[in-house]
C-alpha cells in the first residue's frame, strides 16, 4: 500500500525540477515518478480516480497509466513560477494534476474508441496467456474452443459481473481476429492460429465482440476518408498513416505520444506532434457530429 511520503523531500525534487535544464530535469522528473510507483502511490490513485469513472469503462490501468503520462508531463513543463505558486502539500498538488490528466483524457475525442480497441486487445493478450498455460499443463496444442471455456471458467469462478465487464473472451480474441485490419475473408483449415486472417461470422463469436470489432475498423474506415477529404494530398495520405500508426499503439494499450509515433514512422518528434495534431483535429469533429456519416 502507499505510505506517506515526505513533503520536504518533494518539494526539493520539484525545486530541482523548476530550475534544472536537460538533461538534468529528466533524470529529476524519473526520480519523482519513481518514488511514487515505488510505494504504489501511482496504483492506489488509478484506483481511486477510475472508480469515479466506471461508468466511462475506465478501469485502474488505464487510469494509472494516463495519470502517470500526465505527471511526467506536468513536471516536465514546471516552472520556477508554478512551483512558487503551490501553497498545498506537494502529493496533494500531484494527485490533482493526476485527476485532471485522467479527467482530460476521458473527455477526450478518442477515449470512446481507445476503450474498445484497448479491451481488444486486452482480451486477446489474456487468452493468448490462458492458451500457453494449457499448452504447457496438457502437453499438446488446444482448440480456440478449448481456450475459450478454460479462460471463461476461471474467470467467472472468481468475477461473477466478469461478462458485464468485458472480461468473457470468445474465438476471435483467442485467434486475433479483431486485431487484423481488412477485409474479413476465410480462415486457413490447416492451422487455427496461422499468421491468416480469419472468417468471422455470428456462430463463431460473440454478438456484442463483433459488434464492438465492426465499430472500430468502420470508424477507421471513416476517420481515414474525413482525411483524405479534409487535407489535400499528399499530406492526406500522410494523416491517413498518421490515424494508423495511431490506432495500432492504442491497441498496443500504449499512449499515442509524439515520440511513439515518430519512433513508428520515422520523422521527428516535431512532424510527428503536428501531425497528431491534425489526426486530434479529425477525432475532434468526430466526437462533435457524434459519428461519421456514412
Amino acid at each position: 500500500m502507499a505510505t506517506e511520503q515526505n513533503d520536504t523531500e518533494l518539494r526539493a525534487l520539484l525545486q530541482g525540477i523548476a530550475s534544472s535544464a536537460e538533461p538534468a530535469r529528466t533524470v529529476r522528473v524519473n526520480q519523482v515518478i519513481e518514488r511514487l510507483a515505488a510505494d504504489q502511490t501511482l496504483e492506489v490513485w488509478g484506483r481511486a480516480i477510475a472508480r469515479r469513472y466506471a461508468s466511462s469503462g475506465i478501469d485502474w490501468e488505464d487510469a494509472t497509466s494516463t495519470l502517470t503520462i500526465g505527471l511526467i508531463r506536468k513536471l516536465h513543463d514546471l516552472t520556477p513560477e508554478t512551483f512558487n505558486a503551490i501553497r498545498m502539500p506537494i502529493l496533494s498538488r500531484l494527485y490533482y494534476w493526476a485527476k485532471d490528466a485522467v479527467s482530460d483524457w476521458a473527455d477526450s475525442s478518442a477515449v470512446t474508441l481507445a476503450q474498445g480497441m484497448v479491451g481488444i486487445s486486452r482480451r486477446h493478450r489474456s487468452a493468448q496467456k490462458k492458451r500457453q498455460e494449457m499448452v504447457a499443463a496438457l502437453g499438446r496444442e488446444v482448440t480456440p474452443a478449448e481456450v475459450v471455456e478454460a479462460y471463461n471458467s476461471d474467470v467467472l469462478a472468481h468475477r461473477t459481473n466478469a461478462a458485464k465487464q468485458g472480461e468473457i473472451i470468445d474465438v476471435g480474441d483467442v485467434t486475433g481476429v479483431y486485431l487484423r485490419r481488412g477485409t474479413l475473408v476465410e480462415q486457413r483449415p490447416d492451422d487455427p492460429y496461422a499468421d491468416g486472417d480469419w472468417f468471422v461470422s455470428e456462430a463463431d463469436t460473440g454478438e456484442e465482440d463483433l459488434e464492438t470489432a465492426s465499430e472500430v475498423a468502420s470508424t477507421m474506415q471513416l476517420l481515414e476518408r474525413d482525411a483524405r477529404c479534409q487535407f489535400d494530398p499528399p499530406h492526406s495520405e500522410t494523416v491517413v498513416q498518421t490515424l494508423q500508426v495511431w490506432s495500432q499503439i492504442v491497441l498496443a494499450g500504449e499512449t499515442p505520444s509524439a515520440r511513439a509515433v515518430a519512433k513508428v514512422m520515422h520523422v521527428s518528434r516535431d512532424r510527428a506532434g503536428d501531425l497528431l495534431r491534425d489526426v486530434n483535429g479529425l477525432l475532434e469533429v468526430f466526437r462533435e457530429r457524434g459519428a461519421v456519416d456514412a
